[in-house]
């Protein structure tokens, strides 16, 4: 196992605690955590880069270690505003692009697009500020849903239009870059 991949599994190992620490309402050490693991997301990726260690398993198991932490935050988030309907809308949407492939390709897809990235991101700033500032949860945590729907809305676009999906797409707008024939 190569030094990006054993950095997500650090980051997967980390998970189990970090719903311990949720469930103890220890938010301060949760918020920790999860800014380590930010920390291990973008250092996985830079090592892989770096040391020339980019494979298809290594993109796939990061993408389903960010999943799993994206539901995590979504989760958690949902908790703090209570709301079901909310919830059951944002699960279903952040869900949609995977049925797709699933049904489409008849496999799990992972895409590192920028818009999944911006989503966590955002993501997990309206938790932090959702647990330092409760009274603006609720804005906050609809920004958040502009762009879970945008990202979800890239993804789906992607995985219809395209017969094949490459590992490392940035955005939807580079899907025919490598189509153009190139100026002389």
């Amino acid at each position: 196992m190569n030094l990006a991949n054993k950095i997500t599994l650090l980051r997967a190992c980390l998970l189990p605690l970090i719903w311990l620490f949720w469930v103890l309402n220890e938010t301060y050490v949760l918020l920790f955590l999860l800014l380590v693991n930010i920390v291990g997301d973008i250092l996985d990726g830079y090592v892989a880069r770096k040391l020339k260690q980019e494979t298809s398993f290594g993109a796939k198991f990061d993408g389903f270690v960010d999943g799993a932490y994206y539901l995590s935050v979504l989760i958690w988030s949902l908790y703090l505003l209570s709301g079901f309907k909310l919830g059951l809308i944002l699960i279903t949407l952040a869900t949609f692009p995977s049925l797709i492939a699933l049904i489409r390709f008849k496999k799990m897809i992972v895409i590192h697009l920028w818009s999944s990235k911006l989503t966590a991101a955002i993501l997990f700033l309206s938790f932090v500020m959702g647990n330092l500032i409760p009274t603006i949860i609720e804005e906050v945590f609809l920004v958040s849903l502009m762009v879970i729907i945008i990202n979800t809305l890239e993804r789906s676009l992607i995985l219809l239009l395209r017969k094949e999906i490459p590992d490392n797409l940035p955005t939807i707008f580079h899907l025919y870059q490598k189509d153009k024939p190139e100026r002389g």
